[in-house]
């Protein structure tokens, strides 16, 4: 059962590797072709016919071969697609099928609902049989059915809180070498590497504060204290830091506003593909990456 897990999770990561290749592909193709347009739309010295004529005059070339032509991006029945548009086209070919996802917050939610409703309907058979508005025989057969419904939506609610507790825990083999696996919550791993930054931090304040004494007495700047200090700033602190930031937060970004150029950090606790599960028989896959 692992091994088919394992199987999956490395055609997935497959799977998104190659669609962020395909996409970074894609932006470098428009970029430079926006970059070539935009040096004449921005010249000043030529008027409205000449800028579109030297636009129209812009030659796009492929990717893979550089041919003259181009290269076509398209997304065709589900498909990330990519080939050359030379005259004579090279054998760039891009396949990514795209599969169909959900989101698992929204599937939870309507699990939840789903369990609600079937409780109310339990509850009113239970007052039918009790007030005998109905059949026993009928109201028994409806109460099982039931039973094996709700159940079935309890275990679905359970996967999928079992994948987001999965999301919430670290493994301790990643961290450290260990002879049996170990995984423990986020918060517990997060709360063990705030007591060591706290140790660390408290550290460095007591050098400073030798440095600081140091000079104070007269003494020539002793700089083997401030070695130390800036030794444990960098070799310590800082990776702890960047450790707590990225156990926090899966997706640590800055994105940059086009238009405006302000730059914005970009913080979130899960990403978007650990929030995605993929429906049965739509899988996605990478039909062909040759680039």
């Amino acid at each position: 059962m692992n091994s088919e897990k394992n199987s999956v999770d490395i055609e997935i990561s497959s799977y998104y590797e190659n669609l962020d290749k395909y996409f970074k592909l894609k932006r470098e193709y428009e970029e430079k072709y926006e970059k070539a347009k935009n040096k004449y739309i921005k010249n000043p010295k030529l008027d409205k016919e000449e800028k579109r004529r030297k636009v129209k005059m812009i030659k796009k070339k492929c990717v893979k071969c550089n041919g003259v032509g181009g290269t076509i991006f398209s997304i065709e029945n589900g498909h990330y697609k990519a080939v050359c548009n030379a005259e004579q086209p090279c054998n760039l070919n891009v396949d990514i099928k795209r599969g169909r996802f959900r989101y698992i917050p929204e599937i939870r939610e309507l699990i939840s609902e789903g369990l609600s409703d079937k409780m109310a309907d339990i509850i009113k058979l239970k007052l039918s049989l009790l007030f005998g508005l109905k059949d026993s025989e009928i109201v028994t057969q409806e109460f099982e059915n039931e039973k094996v419904e709700y159940k079935d939506l309890q275990e679905s609610l359970q996967h999928l809180d079992d994948i987001i507790r999965s999301i919430d825990e670290v493994n301790m083999n990643d961290v450290r070498e260990q002879e049996v696996e170990t995984r423990i919550s986020k918060s517990t791993y997060l709360e063990q590497l705030n007591n060591t930054l706290k140790d660390l931090k408290q550290e460095f304040t007591s050098i400073m504060k030798e440095y600081d004494a140091s000079n104070s007495s007269g003494g020539a700047k002793n700089k083997t204290i401030m070695q130390d200090a800036l030794e444990m700033y960098k070799t310590a602190i800082l990776p702890i830091s960047k450790k707590i930031r990225e156990t926090k937060y899966n997706v640590n970004l800055v994105e940059k506003d086009k238009e405006t150029g302000i730059c914005e950090l970009v913080q979130n606790k899960y990403t978007i593909e650990q929030m995605e599960i993929i429906l049965p028989e739509q899988e996605p896959q990478v039909v062909s990456m040759v680039l």
